[in-house]
């Protein structure tokens, strides 16, 4: 493969150098006032040092030999020489100002031997000489275009492209195909391509350009440098090629009538037919090198950070398996540990005992069994006793206060670091779970580069012409992973609000989606605007909170998101208990939720997290509830997630549903089981998420989903401020204002904007 890459590479770089070759032929025959071409010496000059300097010095020779002759081509072709030889001493890339130097001192020399025709001849050599040495300058940029990839144009590249294309197709003047013009055919195509790939103001500038120096060259007058600008600026209106040839077939016919009637030939339609079918035809990828360049550029880099990123996540994924992997929890001893106990066991009682030898070497087996079944004894109970022992063994034993105090010693040294070891390997199996979940992240944000995203020219141009009397500096337009559209538009100066809603309202037309701003932001002077498309359902909240009797401080905590993509989070946790301590836990939990969130984890993954950092965080119980839903706000779709959590409720069209849960509390377990629901919400859907407190402190009554139901159809109102005050008032009410456990209500309020 870097074989073929290599190989294309080489190709390419000799059609360069082969079309170089032949421009240098087509500006060696370009005479002005004819005896003068100052052109093909600088532009051969360029070559100094190069090893295609030889085949371009032929080239330019035989173009001089076509069109002068007599001392006018000795002159130039003594110019060639002294080249040569200033060719065979200099090797490699030199500075622009030595290469022009040197162009000039050859040409200078050959004017002084040349100008033997007076004092006029010499002062025209002298100045001709001088113009040389600054044409090199300006050809510079335009040789530098030609061998790199470089695709965006300023003002010198212009000029400089310009100059040599107009030079190079004034040598075709004299080129025909039966009755055809080379240099029409080749004016027009290379105004298509300009203005293909910049735009009309470029490829007007460049007509102009064009026209100046065909006039230089004696070829067309005044009137035809106003044509060929005016044709240029019709032949990059559009970014599609079939609407520029269009444009340009109904503009030029009437542009050249009014002001050159003469032209109106038929050779010059055939051309014209001729050179806007080559056009056309041609692939988009050779017309738009451009974009094509583009594209290949941000593919690289995409491609290139999404390897990466894909890289750094596997790498966390590995370390994740290696750490769950490393070793399993042991729920007890095993025959192992219990062979090394009875050693320890044997070594502190029996070691310097007289009835070692009788009971560790000739009655091995019986005592060994004898002391297992101790210790099988010690771990059903936690400890053994005199009276656990078999008889035979005390008999025989001398020490056995001792022997049983020392297994009772040992074995709880054992038990205490079978749990050190396995809360060691439980910490590893969370830390596991947070490296599964850093590698998920990561593989995810990988995923989100790789998605095939393109830029909307076509459609940026749409915009730009919709948007033509606001003052913008430029204009971006792509469609997201979503298939969603997104405008950012950049200001020189800040935007007023009048002026964004003309925007929307501008892009809802011309998108024919409802557009709305999602942000705007100021780096120093400019505005950037950022339009998205607007969600079809919005959220309105509202939250009540009472604190138990006797606390100062409420356990519950609650948050209201809204995430990336178009997503709403409803939130509400319940730390244990009451007071500061709840309130640390239930803090920590939504926080951590939020901060995951915005990080960009997966929910599934946050919870997780989350739950791992609660376990390891203390010895002493730490948890707490977790109670979310989620709602798309483009299609309404969503789901409850819930860990421990009271009853929701989802009110609609008079009638309430319930979700519940029987799953446990957030950092009880390592491994946390939650439960999801998944809903569809319509415009007027009212959720209802709760702490336990509100419940248990109107226990009295028996059906509490009637006694809700029968609020909600009794409050006339559907603001969810009002809903959650007037259910946190009633249940305070029943409870004689009793208040027993903290009471947080968290009302969300779907609406569909149409």
């Amino acid at each position: 493969m870097q074989n073929i890459s290599v190989q294309t590479k080489i190709n390419k770089r000799e059609l360069i150098s082969l079309a170089l070759i032949l421009i240098n032929f087509f500006i060696s025959r370009v005479v002005v006032f004819k005896f003068l071409n100052p052109f093909a010496i600088s532009y051969l000059g360029l070559f100094l040092g190069s090893i295609n300097f030889y085949f371009c010095a032929l080239a330019t020779a035989i173009g001089l030999f076509t069109k002068l002759s007599g001392i006018y081509l000795g002159k130039y072709l003594l110019s060639i020489f002294f080249m040569l030889i200033i060719n065979i001493f200099m090797s490699g890339k030199k500075k622009l100002f030595v290469k022009a130097f040197c162009i000039f001192l050859s040409a200078i020399f050959s004017a002084l031997i040349f100008s033997g025709g007076g004092n006029f001849i010499l002062f025209v050599n002298i100045i001709e000489c001088f113009l040389i040495f600054f044409l090199v300058y300006i050809f510079n940029p335009a040789f530098n275009f030609f061998y790199s990839n470089q695709t965006n144009l300023n003002t010198d590249d212009l000029i400089s492209i310009a100059v040599v294309l107009g030079t190079t197709i004034a040598g075709t003047n004299d080129f025909y195909i039966g009755n055809l013009c080379v240099l029409n055919i080749s004016l027009i195509f290379i105004l298509f391509i300009i203005g293909n790939n910049y735009g009309s103001s470029y490829s007007s500038m460049f007509g102009l350009i064009l026209g100046i120096i065909l006039n230089l060259c004696g070829l067309i007058n005044f009137n035809e440098i106003v044509i060929i600008a005016a044709c240029g600026i019709f032949c990059g209106v559009f970014k599609n090629k079939l609407a520029n040839i269009i444009t340009l077939a109904f503009a030029a016919p009437t542009i050249i009538f009014y002001i050159q009637p003469s032209l109106m030939k038929k050779n010059l339609l055939l051309e014209f037919f001729i050179c806007t079918s080559l056009f056309f035809l041609l692939p988009t990828e050779f017309v738009t090198k451009k974009n094509k360049l583009e594209n290949e550029y941000l593919d690289y880099i995409k491609n290139t950070v999404n390897y990466r990123l894909k890289s750094f996540g596997d790498s966390f994924k590995k370390l994740a398996v290696t750490f769950n992997s490393i070793s399993e929890k042991k729920p007890s001893l095993d025959r192992k540990d219990i062979s090394k106990l009875i050693d320890n066991i044997a070594v502190k009682t029996c070691n310097n005992c007289s009835m070692k030898k009788f009971c560790w070497e000739n009655n091995f087996y019986d005592t060994y069994q004898t002391v297992f079944s101790i210790l099988s004894a010690c771990e059903k109970k936690g400890y053994v006793t005199i009276n656990n022992i078999a008889d035979d063994f005390r008999t025989n034993c001398v020490n056995l206060a001792k022997f049983v105090d020392t297994t009772n010693k040992l074995f709880e040294i054992y038990k205490i670091n079978l749990a050190w070891n396995n809360k060691i390997i439980e910490s590893r199996e969370l830390i596991s779970q947070q490296l599964f979940g850093v590698s998920d992240v990561i593989n995810n944000l990988a995923d989100e580069l790789n998605l095939d995203m393109r830029f909307d020219n076509t459609l940026e141009e749409k915009i730009s012409a919709a948007l033509e009397k606001f003052n913008f500096e430029s204009i971006t337009a792509i469609k997201n992973k979503n298939n969603r559209y997104e405008v950012v538009i950049n200001f020189k100066s800040h935007t007023d609000k009048s002026t964004i809603k003309k925007i929307s309202s501008i892009l809802s037309n011309e998108l024919n989606k409802n557009i709305m701003l999602d942000k705007q932001t100021f780096i120093g002077e400019f505005s950037v605007l950022k339009f998205v498309e607007r969600q079809r359902f919005f959220v309105t909240t509202g939250v009540s909170r009472l604190t138990k009797i006797d606390s100062n401080e409420s356990g519950d905590c609650y948050s209201v998101m809204e995430l990336k993509n178009n997503q709403f989070a409803l939130v509400l946790s319940d730390g244990m208990g009451s007071g500061s301590r709840a309130k640390t836990e239930s803090v920590a939990t939504v926080e951590l939720f939020e901060d995951f969130m915005e990080a960009g984890f997966d929910k599934n993954i946050a919870i997780k997290m989350i739950n791992s950092i609660l376990v390891l965080k203390s010895n002493e119980d730490s948890f707490s509830t977790l109670d979310i839903c989620f709602i798309d706000l483009f299609n309404g779709s969503g789901e409850f997630i819930k860990t421990g959590a009271t009853t929701s409720f989802l009110f609609r069209d008079g009638f309430l549903q319930t979700i519940k849960s029987s799953s446990l509390p957030i950092g009880i377990l390592n491994n946390i089981e939650y439960e999801f629901f998944s809903k569809k919400f319509r415009n007027g859907d009212i959720i209802i998420m709760m702490t336990d407190g509100v419940f248990d402190t109107i226990e009295n009554i028996s059906d509490k989903k009637k006694w809700l139901l029968d609020l909600l159809i009794t409050l006339d109102s559907n603001n969810p401020q009002d809903i959650s005050d007037y259910i946190i008032e009633n249940a305070k009410r029943e409870s004689k204002n009793i208040i027993k456990d903290d009471m947080t209500i968290l009302v969300g309020r779907i609406w569909e904007k149409i």
